[in-house]
C-alpha cells in the first residue's frame, strides 16, 4: 500500500512540476509576443513622425511596458540606424531598423 502511494506522490509531483513550467513559459511568451508587436508599431510610428531619440511608457492596458528609441552610429556614411528597446519587467525586446539618410 505505501509503495503504490509513493508511486502515485511521485505522479502528481511530477505533473505539478511539469504544469508549472509549462505556464511559465507560456506567461513569457505572452509578454515577448506584447513586446515585440508594441515594439513594431512604435518604430513604424516613429519613422513616420521622423523621431530619432525618445523614451516613455505605451499607453493603457500596456502601462507596464516602457520603450526606449535611440539612433546608433553605423559604420556606413548613408545608413541611419534605429534602435528601439522594449522592456516588462525582467524581459527586454530589440528591434533595429536601417534607414537611408535624407541628401
Amino acid at each position: 500500500m505505501f509503495v503504490s502511494l509513493a508511486i502515485i506522490a511521485g505522479l502528481l509531483l511530477t505533473a505539478i512540476y511539469t504544469l508549472n513550467n509549462h505556464l511559465a513559459i507560456v506567461s513569457r511568451h505572452r509578454v515577448i509576443t506584447i513586446a515585440s508587436a508594441l515594439a513594431a508599431e512604435k518604430l513604424r510610428e516613429s519613422g513616420r513622425l521622423h523621431i530619432t531619440e525618445d523614451s516613455g511608457s505605451f499607453p493603457p492596458p500596456y502601462e507596464d511596458y516602457t520603450y526606449t528609441i535611440k539612433g546608433v552610429p553605423s559604420t556606413f556614411s548613408d545608413i541611419f540606424i534605429k534602435e528601439l528597446a522594449v522592456r516588462h519587467g525582467r524581459e527586454k525586446v530589440f528591434l533595429k531598423r536601417l534607414y537611408k539618410k535624407q541628401p
